[in-house]
C-alpha cells in the first residue's frame, strides 16, 4: 500500500507540481477507512521520552483567495489525472470545477475545451472558449472550428469574437491566403451585425491583399473563392465602405467589381451611391437612370429608397409617386419596384391605389410586408372580404396569425372594422366547402380569439373541424393554447381533453402534456400527475415530457416528492449530451431543484444543483445569483459571492432580485453603506413593478440598522411585517417582529 501511495503521488507531483501533490497525499490519507479501535487509539500510558502533544496553531489563517486557489490546484490535478486515465468525462468535470475557484486561468480554460470539444459537447465548449479568449492565448485552428460552429448556429457576436481572438494569435501570418480568409469571414459577421466600422477594418485588409494577389499566396481558385460569384465580394466591401463613410476604398471595390463582373446596373447604383456620399445629388440623379434604364432588380428597393433621398435633397419631393409609377409601367416586372410603390402609397394612405399593388404582390412574391399591407388596405377600403382572404391564406401556410400579428392587433383595436370581419367570416364559413382547402373558419377563429371573443372563437373552431377534420391537430391546439394563455384553464382542458380523447395525435404525447399543465392550473393536481405520466410513456422517455411530472409537484407544493422526482431525472438524462435542448431542460431542472431544497430549508443541498449548473453553463446569471446569494446569506465564500452577484447585476441592472443579492452581500461583507446604496436600488425597483417583497425590505432593514439608521430600520421592518402577514410567512413574521420590538424606544 505504500508503495501505491507514493506512485500515485509522483504522477501527481509531476502533473501539477508540489501543491497539489500534498494535497492529494493529503486526500489519499483522508479517504482510508477507519483503523481498527485498538490499533487507533493511543497507549494508555505515555513514554516518559515523548514530548507532550500540542493542538497545531497555524501562525496564519488561510484566507479565501488562498483556500480557492488551493481547492483549483487540487481539481487541476484530479483532472488531468482523469483525463491521462483516458477519463474525459471526469476530467471535464474536475477542470471546470477547478475553473470556478480560480477564473481566470487560461491552463485550466484551455484543458475545459478541448476535452469539451473532444467529447462532442460543442456548445459547452464553445462556452468556455469565449471565456478562454478573454483572458489568454488559445489554439488559433480549434477557435476556428468554434467560431465557424457559432456562425453556424447564427450567433454571430459570439463567433467574431473568436475568429478576432484566432487572428490576433496569427499576426505574424498575415501575407497568407489562410490570414485573408480569416480577414473575409471576420468583416462579412461585422456586416452581418450592422458593425460597418469593424467591417470595414476587416475588409480594406481583404481589398489590398486582393489588389496584390500574389504576395498574400491568392492564386486561382482561392482568389476567385474570395471575389465570389461574379465579384460579389467587392460589391459587399463597397456597401460596407459606403456604410462607414470610407469614399476611396468603396470606389476601388465598386470599380475592381465592374472590371470582374461587368454588371453596368449595379455599377451605376454603386457610382450614384458614392455620387451622394460626395455631396453631389444631380449627378447621382443621372447615374441612377442607368440603373433604372437596365430594368434590374439586384439592388432591392435599396435603389428606390437612394431615389427618394434624392429627390428629397433636390427638393422634389412631389415628384416622387409620379417618377415610380412611371418606373413600373416601364419595368412592370420588377418586384422590388412594386413593393416600394405599394409601401410609399400606403404611407401617403393612398389605399385604394396601393391595394391592387399588394394583392398582385401577394400572389407573385409574398411577404409579410405585402400580407400587412393589403389587410390594411382592405380595412381602410370597407374591404372585409379581402382581409378574410389574407387571413385565410397565411393561415393556411402557417396555421397561424403570427406573421401579421400587428395589423391584426390594430384590427381588433377597432370594434368597427373587427364586428364586419366577423360577420364577413360567417358569410364566407358558410359558403366554404371541406375540399376546397381553404381554412377560412379557422382563420377568424384564431382572430376572434386574439379579441377575446370566445364564444365567436368557438363557434369557428367547431366549424373548421367540421370543414377540414385533417387539420383538427392545429385547431384544437390553437383553441386550446389560446384559451389556456388567457388563463382560461377549465376551457383549454376540455379542448386539449377532447384531443387526448379523439387521439387527433395518437403517436405524439403534446395534447397529453398540455392538458396535464392546464389540470394542474386549474388546481386538479392528481389527474395532472396521472395524464404528464401517460404523455412520458407516449413519449418514450424524451425529457421534455418526463420533465413536466416533478414540475406538477413543485407547482402543487409537494416539496419533497418534487425534489425525488428532479434528482430521479436529472440521473437518468445527466450523461447525455446530444441535444441543447435537452441540456436546457436540465439546466431548468437543476434551477428548480435548488429553489425547492431552499423552500425545504435544506440551504447546503440547495447549492449543488447550482454549482452543477455553472460548471456547464459558466455565465449562467440567474445561478451565479442564487448560488452568491445563498453563500451570502450563510456567510461563507463571500469574496466569490461579490463577483458573482456584481455579474448577475452587470448583465440585467433593472432586477430587483440581484439588486437584492448584491447589498446583501455587501452587508455581509461589513460594507453597510454599499449594502444601504443597492438594497434602496432593489426596494424601489422600476416604474410598473409590483411592490417589494418583505425579504428585500427586511435586508433594507438590518442594513440601515448596521449602517446606525435605527428608525429607518424600523420604518422599513414594519413594510415587511405587512408583507409576511399577507404572505402568511409566520417564520418571518416572528423574526421580523422581534426585531421592531428590539429597537431602541428612543428610535422609535
Amino acid at each position: 500500500m505504500t508503495f501505491l501511495w507514493s506512485d500515485n503521488v509522483r504522477r501527481i507531483y509531476a502533473l501539477t507540481g508540489i501543491v497539489a501533490a500534498s494535497l492529494a497525499l493529503a486526500t489519499l490519507f483522508s479517504a482510508l477507512p477507519c483503523l481498527p479501535s485498538a490499533l487507533s487509539a493511543p497507549p494508555a500510558v505515555g513514554n516518559e521520552l515523548d514530548d507532550p502533544v500540542e493542538l497545531f496553531v497555524p501562525k496564519k489563517v488561510e484566507t479565501e483567495v488562498e483556500r480557492d486557489r488551493r481547492q483549483a490546484l487540487s481539481y487541476y490535478g484530479a483532472g488531468m489525472m482523469y483525463e491521462q486515465q483516458g477519463n474525459r468525462v471526469e476530467a471535464l468535470k474536475h477542470y471546470q470545477r477547478a475553473l470556478r475557484y480560480d477564473p481566470n486561468s487560461p491552463a485550466v480554460l484551455r484543458q475545459i475545451v478541448e476535452v469539451a470539444w473532444a467529447l462532442e459537447r460543442h456548445q459547452e465548449a464553445i462556452r468556455y472558449a469565449l471565456k478562454a479568449a478573454e483572458v489568454g492565448p488559445a489554439n488559433p485552428e480549434l477557435l476556428e472550428r468554434l467560431a465557424a460552429f457559432l456562425a453556424d448556429d447564427d450567433k454571430l457576436k459570439q463567433a467574431v469574437e473568436l475568429y478576432e481572438k484566432a487572428a490576433a494569435i496569427k499576426q505574424g501570418e498575415e501575407k497568407s491566403a489562410g490570414y485573408v480568409r480569416l480577414k473575409m469571414l471576420i468583416g462579412q459577421l461585422y456586416a452581418r451585425l450592422n458593425d460597418f466600422p469593424h467591417a470595414a477594418d476587416a475588409f480594406e485588409f481583404v481589398l489590398g491583399a486582393l489588389s496584390d494577389p500574389e504576395k498574400y499566396g491568392l492564386r486561382g481558385r482561392v482568389k476567385t473563392a474570395l471575389e465570389g460569384e461574379k465579384g460579389r465580394t467587392y460589391y459587399l466591401i463597397a456597401e460596407t465602405m459606403l456604410r462607414a463613410d470610407r469614399l476611396k476604398p468603396a470606389a476601388d471595390a465598386v470599380e475592381r467589381g465592374y472590371k470582374v463582373s461587368s454588371n453596368d446596373a449595379l455599377h451605376a447604383f454603386y457610382e450614384a451611391r458614392l455620387a451622394e456620399k460626395r455631396g453631389e445629388a444631380k449627378s447621382a440623379l443621372e447615374k441612377l437612370t442607368g440603373y433604372f434604364a437596365a430594368e434590374s432588380d439586384e439592388a432591392g428597393t435599396d435603389a428606390y429608397e437612394l431615389f427618394k433621398r434624392l429627390l428629397v435633397t433636390e427638393k422634389r419631393e412631389q415628384d416622387l409617386l409620379p417618377e415610380l409609377q412611371k418606373l413600373v409601367k416601364a419595368d412592370p416586372k420588377n418586384v422590388p419596384l412594386k413593393y416600394f410603390l405599394a409601401r410609399e402609397l400606403r404611407a401617403e394612405k393612398k389605399y385604394a391605389e396601393a391595394k391592387p399593388l399588394f394583392d398582385e404582390l401577394v400572389r407573385r412574391s409574398p411577404t409579410t410586408e405585402a400580407y400587412e399591407g393589403l389587410l390594411e388596405c382592405g380595412g381602410k377600403t370597407g374591404d372585409a372580404l379581402k382581409q378574410i382572404d389574407v387571413l385565410t391564406e397565411v393561415v393556411g401556410k402557417t396555421n397561424s396569425l403570427e406573421a401579421v400579428a400587428k395589423p391584426v392587433a390594430r384590427l381588433i383595436a377597432d370594434s368597427k372594422e373587427f364586428d364586419a370581419l366577423i360577420a364577413a367570416g360567417r358569410k364566407a364559413a358558410a359558403k366554404s366547402e371541406p375540399e376546397d382547402g381553404r381554412p377560412v373558419a379557422f382563420a377568424v377563429g384564431l382572430a376572434c380569439l386574439e379579441g377575446k371573443k370566445y364564444e365567436a372563437a368557438a363557434e369557428f373552431f367547431e366549424l373548421a373541424l367540421l370543414h377540414d377534420p385533417k387539420n383538427a391537430p392545429a385547431v384544437l391546439l390553437s383553441w386550446g393554447l389560446g384559451l389556456f394563455g388567457d388563463d382560461r384553464y377549465g376551457d383549454a382542458v376540455k379542448v386539449f381533453q377532447r384531443a387526448v380523447d379523439d387521439e387527433v395525435t395518437p403517436d405524439n404525447p403534446a395534447f397529453h402534456t398540455y392538458l396535464a399543465l392546464a389540470l394542474e392550473f386549474d388546481g386538479k393536481t392528481e389527474q395532472a400527475l396521472k395524464i404528464a405520466r401517460q404523455a412520458a410513456e407516449l413519449g418514450d422517455g424524451a425529457i421534455r415530457y418526463e420533465s413536466r411530472i416533478p414540475w406538477i409537484l413543485y407547482h402543487a407544493k409537494r416539496y419533497q416528492a418534487a425534489a425525488d422526482a428532479y434528482l430521479e431525472l436529472i440521473k437518468k438524462f445527466d450523461g447525455d449530451h446530444k441535444s441543447d435542448d435537452d441540456r436546457e431542460q436540465l439546466r431548468e431542472a437543476r434551477l428548480a431543484l435548488s429553489n425547492i431544497y431552499v423552500l425545504l430549508d435544506a440551504v447546503e443541498k440547495a447549492e449543488q444543483p447550482l454549482e452543477e449548473i455553472l460548471d456547464e453553463f459558466p455565465d449562467d446569471i440567474g445561478a451565479l445569483n442564487d448560488l452568491g446569494y445563498l453563500w451570502a446569506d450563510q456567510g461563507k465564500n463571500l469574496a466569490r459571492a461579490l463577483e458573482m452577484v456584481q455579474k448577475a447585476v452587470a448583465a440585467e441592472p433593472t432586477n430587483r432580485a440581484y439588486r437584492d443579492s448584491l447589498g446583501w452581500v455587501y452587508y455581509r461583507l461589513g460594507r453597510h453603506t454599499e449594502a444601504v446604496a443597492e438594497l434602496e436600488l432593489a426596494v424601489k425597483g422600476q416604474p410598473g413593478d409590483e411592490p417589494p417583497d418583505g425579504v428585500i425590505l427586511d435586508h433594507l432593514g438590518d442594513a440601515y440598522r448596521a449602517a446606525g439608521r435605527s428608525a429607518d430600520a424600523l420604518r422599513v421592518w414594519k413594510l415587511a411585517e405587512a408583507s409576511f402577514l399577507k404572505d402568511d410567512d409566520q417564520v418571518k413574521l416572528a423574526a421580523v417582529r422581534k426585531k421592531i420590538t428590539d429597537t431602541p424606544a428612543s428610535t422609535k
